[in-house]
């Protein structure tokens, strides 16, 4: 019902939506203050979106071959926490 309905929205407009735009219009900014060359900003932009792409292929995956009996969140924790990590390495690491 409702729930479900919070759920999709969320899912589709604020992950999807929000998040795909607010990565490609922050990738332009940051990288022309970092004068990478246009060629190196493609190729990055590719390298960003691959997660997008790849999110069906990793949907059959985990229902596929479930970690535990969890088909979602064995997935979900063996992707957040190098996620988390490499995260914090941008912040920390000097440019």
């Amino acid at each position: 019902g409702a729930r479900f309905l919070r759920f999709v929205v969320v899912a589709y407009l604020g992950m999807k939506g929000i998040g795909l735009t607010l990565l490609n219009s922050a990738m332009l900014p940051i990288f022309q203050q970092l004068g990478v060359a246009s060629s190196n900003f493609q190729l990055a932009s590719m390298v960003a979106n691959t997660p997008w792409a790849a999110k069906g292929w990793i949907g059959v995956l985990s229902d596929c071959f479930p970690i535990g009996r969890y088909h979602k969140r064995g997935y979900l924790l063996l992707t957040s926490y190098p996620g988390l990590a490499a995260t914090c390495a941008l912040f920390t690491v000097p440019v």
